[in-house]
């Protein structure tokens, strides 16, 4: 495998004073990005050189430059300053306000456990009830003593039933809402989404403010159990 070229030299040096959440990811080279992206999505630096056709050493000489740009000290706080980064405090402000008189119950089925942690975190800050799991073993039992509004499913869970299987078995009697996160961006696996009862599909590494949005629409015509 051929040695990719680093975009920019790199040095460690000291960190700007713009903070976690501030760093700017706009300065970043396009290869910064799409390795920030793919860390953010959950794979490893290993899954990373493969997608992109280069070596680990490379991919963590990206990943330190990235970290010093965006100010951080560990992937968990790379994640949560991407995230951050994306979302725009009136936004988070308004879209709360607007569905402020509907708490949903929200079950978030994701298999790796920051971005997981993440999810819920934010929902319950803008005032839901939220449980994780990591998979759909246990959701038959939640639906029948504690069943959700809105269901937020990974597509490509680390199991044998992934988010396309639950979502076609919650259809089946459950007309909860229900949003897609993956990875992929294809049509055909939106498609294949919508067609199992989506109500909306994020592509990794997905916006708060988005998620907000979908959220609030789902509050306003979900009916009350």
């Amino acid at each position: 495998m051929i040695q990719e070229p680093m975009s920019e030299p790199h040095t460690l040096g000291h960190a700007s004073s713009t903070g976690p959440s501030g760093g700017d990811y706009e300065c970043l080279s396009p290869r910064q990005k799409q390795v920030c992206d793919l860390i953010v999505d959950g794979l490893t630096s290993k899954a990373i050189a493969e997608r992109l056709g280069t070596t680990v050493h490379t991919i963590k000489a990206h990943r330190a430059e990235v970290m010093r740009k965006l100010n951080v000290e560990s992937v968990a706080d790379l994640v949560r300053a991407r995230l951050s980064g994306q979302a725009v405090v009136p936004a988070f402000a308004n879209t709360r306000e607007s569905s402020a008189h509907r708490v949903l119950r929200v079950v978030v089925i994701e298999d790796q456990p920051l971005f997981r942690d993440l999810l819920v975190n934010h929902l319950q800050s803008q005032g839901h009830d939220v449980r994780g799991l990591n998979n759909g073993q246990h959701l038959d039992a939640l639906f029948g003593s504690h069943p959700p509004d809105v269901l937020i499913l990974d597509v490509s869970l680390g199991c044998e039933e992934n988010g396309l299987d639950i979502a076609e078995k919650v259809r089946r009697h459950s007309h909860c809402g229900i949003i897609f996160m993956s990875s992929h961006a294809r049509v055909e696996d939106r498609v294949a989404a919508f067609n199992r009862g989506a109500d909306a599909y994020f592509v990794k590494p997905v916006s708060f403010v988005e998620l907000n949005a979908a959220m609030a629409n789902l509050a306003q015509r979900l009916p009350v159990n």
